[in-house]
């Protein structure tokens, strides 16, 4: 595959989205993207696909004519990827599965998957829990179909890079609309005509009344792309400054992103990046005097620099002439102020699910969380239960998480499925570190530090997107990969 048709069947997706936006092409276009890179999948050499799908993350569409309203092409991406692997993965399944031990990350995640699938037995909705199971299986599926196309390692990882980068590229033309436009004008436009597109009529009618876009405090955009919300987008950034690293791009890309991520205001974003600068400090202060040395200097370096975000956001802030008192430094002293509308609904959130997990001990059920919201009455239909809305947040509850990834998991799984998650997520710190004095590694162990650090706060991990650029980063994690490059 060409570098050629890469770019202009890349930039063609863009247009589509673009006239759709603006009236210009009904919603139905869209098949036609889905039909060029369906096309691609099925018909090009195997790594070129597994690449090419990549590359097209941010162009994943909500199909029209679906039987739901959010069924996002992804899936049908991933199920025509799968169908060219499936074959190959059942005639080696024996193979496969001997190389799967209790020290690789992936046994773990096996493990989580099944339990989560068990989960079903006791949920409340059982369907919506199957669904979950579903919905994570299907991403993580990319870990399986990357390893049989024998892409290498550092292919794979740029083309992270590069689809990141395609998000950072959308953010600079969002804060150009957003600057020239009138405030009330691009919030319902881009609810409405960007967001519908890309995410589904529910999610776009919420998003023209509640939504995490901008700081209410002087009008500012929170920067956040073509995701949903402007944590989303600070994490993708995250993910960006790591791939830029590991590729070894201009360093452009990595003051570009950091910027960006600066521009999200995504104050749990900020403390992630911050967990990120410290882990990189004391992995530099383990490893000085071997020959990892100048390595670890490089990406401290680098992750330092995102402690800066609140300074760049308030000079931003100066030059557009929003405020001169100093709102963005404000934003970030205001993590630690408990009384902060925003700090004090996750406490409330946190000490709710809390007192619910410790009631039951083996969860709601995987994709139920909405369930824990309800003191009396659960409705009996998902829909009618996720349409209820939440009066602290003004949103449906299906919108609601517990603001905290490890107590929303917590709720929904039990202590049983916690520890497997938990379990998980160790096994790739273990991994990695075992393997600390090298400079891929190190790299993706501080950028795991900011994730999990920042999960603390959030559950936008759980994004599709963003939780697919995860199981790609986390294929590095497995020894088969390396065994392939061998």
């Amino acid at each position: 595959m060409t570098r050629t048709f890469k770019v202009y069947s890349l930039l063609l997706q863009a247009v589509i989205l673009f006239l759709i936006a603006l009236g210009m092409l009904p919603d139905y276009a869209v098949w036609v993207t889905v039909a060029l890179v369906s096309a691609v999948l099925l018909f090009a050499k195997l790594d070129d696909a597994v690449e090419y799908f990549i590359l097209s993350i941010p162009f994943f569409f909500v199909l029209p004519g679906t039987l739901s309203d959010s069924f996002s092409s992804w899936r049908v991406y991933l199920s025509l990827l799968g169908l060219r692997t499936v074959p190959w993965l059942f005639a080696r399944r024996k193979q496969i599965f001997s190389g799967v031990s209790v020290r690789e990350p992936v046994f773990w995640l096996i493990c989580f998957l099944t339990f989560m699938a068990l989960s079903s037995l006791w949920a409340h909705f059982p369907v919506t829990a199957l669904k979950q199971v579903i919905f994570w299986t299907h991403l993580a599926w990319i870990i399986p179909i990357a390893y049989v196309s024998r892409i290498t390692l550092h292919r794979l990882f740029s083309a992270c890079m590069y689809s990141l980068a395609i998000y950072a590229g959308f953010g600079f033309i969002q804060l150009i609309i957003f600057t020239v436009s009138d405030f009330y004008f691009f919030w319902q436009f881009w609810a409405n005509n960007v967001t519908s597109v890309l995410f589904g009529k529910s999610l776009s009618m919420a998003s023209t009344y509640s939504n995490s876009w901008f700081d209410m405090n002087d009008g500012s955009l929170r920067m956040f792309s073509l995701f949903p919300s402007s944590h989303a987008f600070g994490l993708a950034m995250m993910f960006l400054i790591a791939t830029v690293l590991m590729v070894g791009a201009p360093s452009y890309l990595f003051v570009g992103a950091a910027v960006l991520l600066a521009l999200s205001q995504s104050r749990g974003v900020w403390v992630g990046s911050l967990a990120s600068a410290l882990s990189a400090g004391i992995l530099w202060l383990y490893v000085r005097g071997t020959g990892a040395k100048r390595n670890a200097k490089l990406y401290a370096c680098a992750f330092l620099l995102l402690i800066s975000a609140p300074v760049v956001n308030f000079a931003v802030g100066v030059i557009k002439e929003t405020s001169g008192s100093g709102l963005s430094f404000e934003r970030g002293v205001s993590i630690f102020d408990l009384q902060e509308s925003s700090n004090a609904g996750r406490l409330a959130i946190w000490r709710d699910t809390l007192r619910y997990a410790a009631s039951h001990p083996f969860g709601t059920g995987a994709g139920n969380f909405v369930v824990s919201l309800f003191d009396g009455q659960v409705p009996s239909s998902i829909t009618e239960a996720g349409e209820t809305l939440n009066k602290r947040y003004n949103l449906p509850q299906k919108y609601i998480s517990a603001h905290n990834l490890y107590l929303h998991e917590l709720v929904e799984l039990g202590m049983i499925g916690f520890s497997l998650f938990f379990a998980f997520i160790g096994s790739i710190f273990f991994k990695l570190w075992a393997r600390r004095y090298e400079y891929i590694p190190s790299v993706l162990l501080v950028l795991f530090a900011g994730i999990f650090t920042y999960m603390l706060f959030d559950t936008t991990l759980l994004n599709d997107r963003l939780l697919l650029y995860f199981f790609i980063l986390f294929c590095y994690t497995n020894s088969v990969f390396h065994k392939k490059s061998a």
